[in-house]
C-alpha cells in the first residue's frame, strides 16, 4: 500500500508540473477582428516613393526621336526636376550580337535640353535587333497608390452562401476603384496628407475692400454683363 501511495503522489507531482508548464507556454494570438466597414480603411491610399518610367520608341531613323517623344522627354525632365528623387537612369537595349541602341545619344540630348544632366546608363539584353526595342527612362518620385488590390471578392455579395449580406454592410471591393482614381488624379500626393500653406494675399483687393467699408459702401464683387444676349445672337424674337 505504501508503494501505491508513493506512486500516486509521484504521479500527482508530475501531472502538476506538466500543467504549470502548459500554463506558461506561449499561445498564438487569434485574430477575430472583422473587415473594416469604411472603404477608406479597407482600401487605404498610401504615399511613398515609387518608380516612374517612360518608353521611347524610335520611328523612322534608328537614331532620332520625333517631336512627340521629344516633348514627352521634356515633360519627364520637368517632372524629375520638380518631384524626382535620386538620379534619373536610362536603360538601353542591347541586341543579340552586342550592338547597343543608337538612339541613346538623342534621348540624352533631349533630357539635357530639359535641364537634366548626369543621367546614368545601363543596358538590357534583347533577342532581336536593338533598334526595335524601346529606350526606357526611369526615375523615382513620390506617388500615391492604393495599398490593396481591386477585384477581390472574398464573399458572395448575393448572400446565397451565408448570411453576411443580410447585415447591410458594404461588400469588400466597394470603393476600391474610387480610391484608385483619386490616387491617380491628385496633382500632388502630399495633398492627401495635409493641406497646402496659405498663399500670398491680394494686397490691392484687400485695400479696396477696407476702403469701401470705411466709406460705408458695398465691398462685395459685382459682375455686370453688357454683351449680346442669347436671343439676339440666334435671331429669335
Amino acid at each position: 500500500m505504501t508503494s501505491i501511495a508513493q506512486s500516486a503522489r509521484r504521479l500527482a507531482l508530475v501531472t502538476g508540473a506538466a500543467l504549470l508548464a502548459a500554463a506558461c507556454a506561449k499561445k498564438s494570438a487569434e485574430i477575430t477582428a472583422s473587415i473594416p466597414a469604411d472603404y477608406r480603411d479597407r482600401h487605404p491610399i498610401i504615399v511613398a516613393p515609387a518608380e516612374e518610367s517612360l518608353d521611347i520608341f524610335m520611328r523612322g531613323s534608328a537614331s532620332a526621336i520625333d517631336l512627340r517623344q521629344r516633348l514627352e522627354l521634356k515633360a519627364a525632365a520637368d517632372d524629375f526636376r520638380a518631384n524626382g528623387q535620386g538620379r534619373m537612369a536610362m536603360l538601353v537595349p542591347k541586341g543579340a550580337y552586342g550592338e547597343p541602341h543608337r538612339g541613346a545619344a538623342a534621348v540624352r540630348a533631349a533630357l539635357a535640353s530639359g535641364g537634366v544632366s548626369g543621367v546614368s546608363q545601363s543596358f538590357y539584353r534583347v533577342e532581336g535587333p536593338a533598334r526595335e526595342q524601346p529606350i526606357r527612362v526611369v526615375y523615382t518620385k513620390l506617388k500615391a497608390r492604393v495599398a490593396t488590390k481591386c477585384g477581390q471578392w472574398p464573399a458572395d455579395i448575393v448572400g446565397l452562401q451565408g448570411t453576411k449580406s443580410w447585415n447591410n454592410e458594404q461588400y469588400y471591393n466597394f470603393g476600391c476603384a474610387y480610391q484608385n482614381a483619386l490616387a491617380t488624379q491628385v496633382a500632388d500626393p502630399l495633398d492627401l496628407v495635409r493641406g497646402r500653406p496659405e498663399g500670398r494675399i491680394d494686397t490691392e483687393r484687400r485695400v479696396k475692400v477696407i476702403e469701401a467699408q470705411r466709406n460705408g459702401e458695398d465691398a462685395s464683387t459685382q459682375y455686370r454683363t453688357t454683351g449680346t444676349t442669347i436671343n439676339q445672337a440666334v435671331g429669335t424674337k
